[in-house]
């Protein structure tokens, strides 16, 4: 699996992706974000056949990065370990120590996948909260999420 930045000329295909992965605009921090505004690196197959995109939002400043989105065509193949993988190191060659996400509790494939990709070599933390998506009055597992904390290598 090789993972590149995006180009320009994968617009059209990172477009399609993301509107597949109903994530052409998704919640961040309260608001919504349009991923194809943050930077993004691609994971392709070792015949350059795309297998995966991940979105990210580095705050040097804060000495963090938000992985805003991340989605592999073919799940449980490596491109999300590989996307993972290569965003650390995008991330500490510009000092940044800290990367985190928050997803929902009701994507079980994604909250197995970020335990296993915190586990490992990685220092992490995860943290549960049950509180509703904002403006929500309701509390429910639904709409609860969970925050992973990564430190970069």
């Amino acid at each position: 699996m090789k993972v590149r930045h995006r180009e320009p000329a994968d617009l059209p295909v990172v477009k399609a992706f993301l509107a597949d992965n109903h994530s052409t605009r998704v919640a961040r921090l309260g608001r919504m974000a349009y991923p194809l505004d943050h930077p993004a690196l691609l994971a392709e197959t070792d015949d350059g056949t795309f297998a995966g995109l991940l979105t990210y939002v580095p705050d040097p400043d804060d000495g963090s990065c938000e992985i805003l989105t991340l989605h592999a065509v073919n799940q449980w193949q490596g491109a999300g370990t590989a996307l993972i993988s290569a965003v650390e190191r995008v991330a500490a060659e510009q000092g940044i120590r800290r990367l985190w996400l928050i997803t929902t509790n009701d994507n079980v494939d994604a909250l197995r996948f970020y335990r296993g990709a915190a586990s490992g070599s990685r220092t992490y933390a995860w943290a549960a909260s049950t509180s509703a998506e904002p403006g929500s009055s309701r509390r429910s597992p639904r709409s609860a999420t969970t925050a992973f904390r990564f430190a970069t290598r």
